[in-house]
């Protein structure tokens, strides 16, 4: 190699350094700026906005294989429900439990199976699950977006109705108890002689 191939390339090498360093100094320019332009203004998710309000209902839902759904409900009104991603919780909600409540809204999160306070149960986890534990969330025994009381308004509404409210049963009364629904429909189909309906 002749001499003044090795200067180009001893050249271009101390180019190469300088570019870097240049582009390190450039960074940590940026990130130095950056970081004290950020904290300038207010953090969106200080640690105290982030605090689940005091006023949360809470329930234990039975899941359909062994399990137990940490559910959280607040406020009253059109029922929204919350469901996390992955890796989370239902405090991932925490700003719709603060904020839609006091726009005539309830909202019910609940932690998936093996986040948070839920158990997951023998199923494992896997997307047939999770639908399950939101029907179970959503029509299982806790019945949590129509309450009785609930259930009572909206009987009040359709002239003629007939409201029979069944202990542990939910919005999907035909499937978790058919014989109960059975009973309850016979009895409602009785005659009003008395005689007994086949």
């Amino acid at each position: 190699m002749s001499g003044s191939g090795t200067a180009r390339t001893v050249r271009r090498a101390g180019l190469g350094v300088l570019g870097l360093g240049l582009g390190a100094a450039a960074a940590a320019a940026a990130v130095t700026f950056g970081g004290r332009h950020l904290r300038r203004g207010a953090d969106p998710d200080r640690v105290e906005d982030l605090q689940m309000p005091a006023d949360l209902r809470v329930h234990r839902v039975p899941s359909h294989d062994g399990g137990h759904l940490h559910v959280v409900e607040r406020g009253e009104g059109t029922p929204v429900l919350c469901a996390h991603g992955v890796m989370l919780s239902s405090r991932t909600w925490v700003r719709q439990l603060r904020d839609l409540p006091a726009a005539g809204f309830r909202v019910v999160a609940f932690d998936h199976r093996g986040h948070g306070d839920s158990v997951p149960g023998a199923e494992g986890h896997d997307v047939r699950a999770l639908a399950r534990d939101i029907r179970s969330v959503l029509a299982g025994t806790a019945d949590l977006l129509t309450p009785p009381r609930e259930a009572r308004r909206l009987a009040r509404g359709i002239g003629g109705a007939h409201l029979r409210l069944v202990p542990g049963g939910g919005h999907m009364l035909m499937l978790e108890a058919p014989e109960v629904l059975a009973g309850v429909l016979r009895e409602a189909a009785r005659p009003a002689d008395g005689a007994a309906v086949a």
